[in-house]
């Protein structure tokens, strides 16, 4: 968790493909206090051969998390100087001050009249899929719901992302040329 937590504001190495299929971790080990728990319950419920498939779970549903996080949070992150996978996810250049703007500019062309931001938030879905593959073996209906409606959570945030990025859109639009939508 530390380690994790002392590398979140370092872009990764590479593109966003390379640090979802490589580095995952990154993004799942801030997980790690959760896991510790995860441990000690299966420890006292004497059921520690689930233990496996929970952490595999854990990690996965963890990156789903984070990932929405980051869609949530890009604004904030780019203004603070912090990493950001939507950011990695839509520009691949270095993030930092000097680069703030283009990437602002990069992301709001895309939710305005692009379509890249699916692909992110279908990464999101993947792992969440996975998640809930291992989670399976635990046999835990609450848990196996609970990321059954993360799903659903990811499609109403990437839908009020779009909503309100058009929205801004359409609102300058009509200051500028008095064209409504």
């Amino acid at each position: 968790w530390w380690g994790a937590t002392a590398l979140s504001n370092v872009q990764p190495a590479g593109d966003f493909d390379a640090l979802v299929r490589d580095s995952w971790q990154l993004l799942a080990h801030r997980a790690s206090p959760i896991k510790v728990c995860c441990v000690a319950a299966t420890q006292l419920a004497h059921c520690r051969q689930l233990l496996p498939a929970l952490e595999e779970s854990l990690d996965h549903l963890h990156v789903a998390a984070v990932l929405l996080d980051h869609a949530q949070d890009w604004q904030e992150d780019l203004v603070a100087g912090r990493y950001n996978a939507f950011v990695h996810f839509l520009s691949s250049e270095k993030q930092g001050a000097k680069n703030r703007a283009k990437h602002e500019q990069r992301v709001m062309e895309d939710l305005w009249f692009g379509d890249r931001a699916v692909g992110y938030f279908e990464h999101a879905h993947s792992q969440l899929n996975l998640s809930l593959s291992a989670a399976e073996r635990v046999h835990c209906t609450p848990y196996n719901e609970f990321i059954v409606q993360y799903h659903a959570r990811l499609d109403r945030y990437h839908r009020a992302m779009l909503q309100s990025a058009r929205l801004i859109l359409e609102q300058t639009t009509t200051q500028l040329f008095g064209v409504t939508y």
